[in-house]
């Protein structure tokens, strides 16, 4: 029994050492003292009437496993913005090995359009951020990855 529970405890810690990431960003205290001063440059673009829409962020399409293609329309007070840096982050909440990145085209004046392959199911975080004028905005979706079903 006793060493039943040695050879347990060995192989626990052999596994918590072998998929332990370390220190997920090395900046982690600054960034928390500008933490104010950033929330208020990432909604500047709001204030100014500036708008990311796309039926992702309202969950009228849902995202699913392997290739999506994300469609946004960038618009201030209903006029379309052209030329504008649009860019995404794919990331997973309790581990940084699925991060990835990528930016939009612009198809047509206000439409941007990006690829996005999400590698395995389950809970994601997706942020959207727009560049216009030195200043961004980051629109952020929640959402759970699965299969998508043949009847959709």
């Amino acid at each position: 029994l006793f060493l039943g529970l040695f050879i347990a405890t060995y192989y626990t810690f052999k596994i918590a050492g072998n998929g332990h990431e370390g220190i997920v960003d090395k900046d982690y205290y600054e960034k928390g003292l500008n933490y104010e001063k950033e929330i208020k440059q990432k909604s500047e673009l709001k204030k100014l009437g500036y708008r990311l829409d796309s039926k992702v962020l309202q969950k009228e399409e849902s995202l699913y496993i392997g290739e999506n293609t994300l469609n946004v329309n960038f618009n201030r007070d209903g006029q379309a913005v052209e030329k504008a840096k649009l860019s995404w982050t794919l990331e997973r909440g309790a581990t940084n090995r699925y991060n990835t990145s990528s930016t939009f085209t612009e198809k047509e004046k206000g439409n941007y359009t990006s690829q996005l392959n999400i590698p395995a199911g389950g809970q994601w975080i997706l942020n959207i951020k727009a560049e216009v004028e030195g200043k961004e905005m980051v629109e952020s979706l929640f959402f759970y990855a699965d299969k998508k079903s043949l009847s959709q």
